[in-house]
């Protein structure tokens, strides 16, 4: 998946290992990357909404996969990691309600947010996650 620079750059560095997580990871910053270069053209606030409701399925989906793992192989971390999924999601409704009503800068802080709360939840507790599940995988 090719994604454009933008608000998050994505590398190597952010990889788990486990294919299927690190193929989610891309998909979240390319939707992410997308939405705010819709911003920053100033595309409609319909087509804004149609890309958010994308990136909150993917981010959506993704927690249940990685807590589907996290489960299977009884991650010590999990409650702990659960609870960071929990408050990014809290922040996203919020930031959801924000881009109904229009509020400009409160979107773009929202996803200011969300990119950084992306980085360091990938290159700390994931990077846990993903060697914890690359020894159970066999990767």
């Amino acid at each position: 998946m090719a994604i454009a620079a933008g608000l998050f750059v994505w590398g190597r560095h952010y990889l788990t290992k486990v294919e299927e997580i690190d193929h989610q990871h891309e998909e979240i910053a390319c939707l992410l990357n997308e939405l705010h270069a819709e911003r920053k053209k100033g595309a409609p606030l319909e087509q804004q909404r149609a890309l958010y409701a994308a990136l909150e399925k993917a981010v959506v989906d993704h927690f249940r996969t990685e807590e589907s793992y996290m489960r299977r192989f009884r991650y010590e971390g999990f409650e702990l990691h659960r609870a960071e999924h929990n408050a990014l999601v809290e922040r996203a409704l919020a930031l959801s309600k924000q881009l109904e009503t229009g509020d400009g800068a409160e979107v773009d802080a929202g996803l200011e947010y969300v990119k950084d709360w992306l980085r360091n939840h990938l290159l700390t507790s994931d990077r846990r996650m993903g060697r914890f599940l690359a020894e159970k995988l066999g990767l």
